[in-house]
């Protein structure tokens, strides 16, 4: 490899990984598509804590591509093809999320309605506090998993 070549290489890499970094700042999901893709998007994983009392951590996945967040049909299903929600970019860092029929807890837990507005941590995490439609209030952790 000559050195042209090599420093064409790097330039490329370094605005690769720029671009991808930039994306996660402002919450939008920037995937190259693969054929050996199984999915659009990006799959994250989330915690629910309860602010107070002594309720069950709840967990689990959703897919964000777009504006739209989904969800698998049922526990046993492998797509994450049911549509839960919207995103909604707020400013840098800065992203709402509304669920409007969230699974949690391998399906023990269904029909989960709320918003969270979800803080930039570091790369690939994020959190804030979410607020249920029966007025409970939950910490909220997300952390991307697959793109």
């Amino acid at each position: 490899m000559n050195g042209i070549s090599r420093f064409s290489l790097a330039v490329s890499t370094r605005f690769k990984f720029a671009s991808l970094l930039m994306a996660a700042l402002v919450g939008m999901s920037f995937v190259e598509a693969h054929s050996e893709d199984k999915f659009e998007g990006a799959l994250w994983k989330f915690e629910l804590k309860p602010v107070k009392g002594r309720g069950e951590t709840r967990v689990g996945r959703f897919r964000v591509n777009g504006k739209s967040l989904y969800h698998k049909e049922s526990a046993d299903d492998s797509d994450l093809e049911k549509k839960v929600g919207r995103k909604e970019v707020l400013k840098k860092g800065k992203t709402r999320l509304v669920f409007e029929d969230l699974r949690a807890n391998r399906g023990k837990y269904t029909g989960i309605n709320g918003r969270v507005v979800i803080n930039f941590d570091s790369a690939g995490e994020w959190s804030g506090r979410m607020v249920d439609a029966e007025g409970a209030h939950w910490n909220f952790k997300c952390s991307r998993v697959q793109e």
